[in-house]
Parts: C-alpha cells; structure tokens; sequence
C-alpha cells in the first residue's frame, strides 16, 4: 500500500508503477479506493504486507494519511518512508511514527536522473 498526500501525487505514481513493472502488487487510492473512504483506507492497511510512507510536511498535515499511518503502526505492518520533500524533516507524530527507520529519498536528481529513480526503487 502507498500512503500519500495527493501533493506529491506524481512522484508516488511513477514509484508505484515502477514497483508493479516489478511484479509486486500495491494498493494506491486512485485506482483501487472504493466506497467508504476510511473502510477503504482500513482495508487497504489490514491487506498489506507493507505500507509506504509518503513523507512530506502536506502528509503531515493530512487527516487521512495520518490515519493511514497511525493504523498501521497499530496493526504492526511494517512502514516504509519515502520522504518526498527535500530539507523536510518530520517532527510530532509523523517524526514519533518513522522513528529510525530506513528512509528512502525520492526528490532532486533522483526524479530527473532515470537510474537514480530505478536504482533508488530497486532498494525498496
């Protein structure tokens, strides 16, 4: 699953079809978001072996994607942050939820440079 603040809509987009080009199915709102939007959300977390964090200050701001994310950590689904905003760094719960994990940056010459994007997804 991708949590995302639709800000970083875009980046999010090329990161999900590059991770389904590789054979993984992930579940992104705008194509499998149906009916009730947090039973849709709820679902989505309970049915995932993983949920990538779209980290960015808008994420932080969003009601949603804090649900998304607080639920997961409840659910122990392990979380994967992708910080998509170069300098941000998480702070209040967004900061308590990624902890010290492993982040992986996707902004800068990572979004222009092909192989850096592919490199940087091949991480994942």
């Amino acid at each position: 699953m991708v949590s995302y603040c639709w800000a970083q809509q875009e980046v999010v987009k090329r990161v999900h079809a590059a991770l389904v080009r590789r054979g993984y199915a992930v579940w992104i709102d705008i194509e499998q978001m149906r009916g009730a939007t947090v039973d849709a959300m709820a679902a989505a977390v309970e049915s995932s072996a993983a949920v990538l964090l779209g980290v960015s200050r808008q994420y932080k701001e969003s009601t949603n994607c804090r649900m998304e994310g607080q639920y997961a950590m409840q659910r122990e689904v392990p979380l994967i942050p992708l910080l998509l905003e170069e300098g941000y760094r998480a702070d209040g719960w967004l900061g308590m939820l990624m902890g010290t994990r492993l982040w992986y940056g996707f902004f800068g010459a990572v979004l222009s440079e092909e192989s850096l994007f592919e490199g940087k997804v091949s991480e994942l």
